[in-house]
């Protein structure tokens, strides 16, 4: 536990003295309006701005003072970030009763009122907030946030009684104690962080109430105080989630493996991984991992979900462990195979790959201007623009599906997929975009994934260029076993669709534009077929993925 020194804890008990004080007055304004009220809050401004100082320069003396400790200096921060947050409660205090007091008029007397039983409530939570800290109370911590949030929905009503209450229909009377219960709302807001805060300063590690509860189910299920579990963020995806690894750490034992993976960020995105692993649950049992717990509040949600053992695909090529690479590369042909025969509809699917490519073409020439240009003309021969060449493959590629349905990944990217030796068993993760569809999309997005890799070294680029001829080989006599005879037709529109549209992710240069010529070389194949001669057609696999 984060221990403070005397000097500091008693600056921060006369700190939440000061507080208590000052908020007090706020709450007597509410009741009583008087200017001396507003004068002596504004008076005590500076105490608690004294003592803030004093507590943030005795935290940073004892964090330079002791020896390097992640978990002290992240509560050591924690402590900070809170007392700065209830010194702001402070201020949005004094300027709510300032504004208030030079605006509203007495007809205003039951707003008011609703405004000091809330300040009321609000400084009784606040005066948790000390026992909480020093009793490293994680429990209280969370009380403290629920009050907050309960609270907040009592602002409504505040609201609609001053509106109500307008009798005299002055414009600044109603503003002055609309913009009180704005601060007030915003003295709530920061009430939950301090809440998060105090979280954070007592398990040593940045902690939400999402995270807490992902904690406590996890020390649950594994008969262990929240104490000794550590979350530590992995990744944070483009579409704005956070991705962390929840283990065990003691004072005797420190785990090297995750127990539980949690993820937070937008609902949608969420809910979306969470039925997309419940329906793999259902098609394929064992590929997906299992869903902990989800809970979601507002446009936000979290989601808790079983570590898998393994190594993903991306390390399988990346290393040099031959052996390994090769069995998880059979491994997964085997699994495909199983799932497409299991899943397999005799219903036809439309991916529509240069479709899905011209939605993303903002976003490429975002990244990528170089590539957005007009015609061009070279010796005579006129070279269309990307978008042109793209709406007439676009055109072109809506005569040709797929023969039948088979039950795809979605995000077939070499890290979405794990390999565990020991049980020599695939899984599959980051399920969101599983559906009943063309297999060809997920075979092109895996052959992409594997060329960019950012290689440098020779041999190790062509056993990863290797990986996709093998690959490929085993998909071109799936293909032919289920007579799809438009097969390499198709997958030259999806790879030159996962090849533009995986530029947006690469800055550097030299790959991007050997990317984006592959995407337009294959359009143009694609466009030079005689028509009729579609299931003719074969890809130069070795020109596209060597180099």
């Amino acid at each position: 536990m984060l221990e403070l020194n005397k000097q500091t804890r008693e600056n921060l008990h006369f700190f939440f003295l000061e507080v208590h004080e000052q908020l007090s007055l706020v709450e007597l304004y509410f009741r009583h309006p008087d200017a001396r009220v507003v004068q002596r809050l504004t008076g005590r401004a500076g105490y608690s701005d004294n003592l803030r100082s004093r507590i943030q320069q005795g935290l940073m003396r004892q964090l330079m003072a002791r020896k390097k400790n992640r978990s002290s200096d992240v509560g050591l921060k924690a402590i900070e970030e809170l007392v700065f947050d209830v010194s702001g409660l402070c201020s949005l205090g004094c300027e709510a009763i300032q504004e208030c007091h030079k605006h509203v008029l007495p007809d205003q007397l039951s707003a008011r009122k609703l405004c000091a039983k809330l300040v009321k409530s609000l400084r009784r939570t606040i005066a948790d907030i000390e026992p909480a800290l020093s009793e490293y109370d994680c429990h209280k911590a969370i009380t403290i946030g629920k009050a907050a949030r309960s609270l907040t929905k009592r602002l409504k009503p505040i609201t609609e009684k001053i509106l109500t209450d307008s009798s005299s229909g002055d414009s600044k009377s109603i503003s002055g104690l609309l913009f009180s219960t704005y601060a007030l709302g915003l003295m709530l807001k920061q009430l939950e962080k301090v809440s998060e805060a105090i979280l954070t300063a007592t398990l040593g590690q940045k902690m939400n109430i999402g995270r807490y509860r992902a904690l406590a189910r996890v020390a649950d299920q594994y008969k262990t105080e929240t104490d000794n579990l550590q979350i530590n963020t992995v990744a944070e995806t483009r579409s704005g989630s956070t991705i962390a690894g929840l283990r065990l750490v003691t004072d005797r034992y420190e785990s090297s493996q995750y127990m539980a993976i949690f993820k937070e960020g937008d609902r949608h995105k969420l809910k979306e991984e969470v039925d997309g692993v419940e329906s793999w649950h259902g098609i394929f049992p064992g590929l997906a991992p299992k869903v902990l717990s989800y809970n979601k509040k507002g446009d936000r949600a979290s989601l808790l979900i079983e570590h898998l053992p393994g190594h993903t695909f991306e390390n399988l090529v990346l290393s040099d462990d031959t052996k390994l690479l090769n069995n998880g590369l059979k491994s997964l042909l085997k699994t495909l195979k199983k799932v497409w025969n299991a899943t397999h509809l005799n219903e036809p699917a439309s991916a529509y790959y240069c479709q899905q490519l011209e939605t993303r073409l903002p976003v490429i020439f975002g990244v990528h201007p170089q590539f957005q240009t007009s015609y061009q003309s070279v010796c005579g021969i006129r070279v269309l623009s990307f978008e042109d060449l793209l709406t007439q493959a676009k055109a072109r590629e809506s005569g040709f599906c797929a023969p039948f349905s088979v039950y795809i990944h979605g995000d077939f990217n070499l890290d979405n997929i794990l390999f565990d030796p020991a049980e020599n068993h695939i899984n599959f993760i980051d399920l969101h975009r599983s559906c009943y569809q063309d297999y060809v999309q997920d075979i092109s997005v895996f052959m992409v994934s594997v060329y960019r890799l950012q290689i440098i070294d020779h041999d190790r680029r062509k056993q990863a260029m290797d990986v996709v001829l093998r690959f490929i080989g085993a998909m071109r006599h799936y293909a032919k076993s289920r007579d799809d005879t438009f097969f390499e037709y198709r997958l030259a529109f999806a790879l030159a669709r996962s090849f533009a549209s995986s530029t947006r992710f690469i800055l550097d240069r030299r790959l991007s534009e050997r990317m984006y010529f592959r995407a337009r070389y294959l359009l143009e194949r694609c466009l030079a077929v005689e028509r009729g001669k579609e299931s003719r057609f074969k890809l130069p696999f070795g020109d596209l993925f060597f180099e």
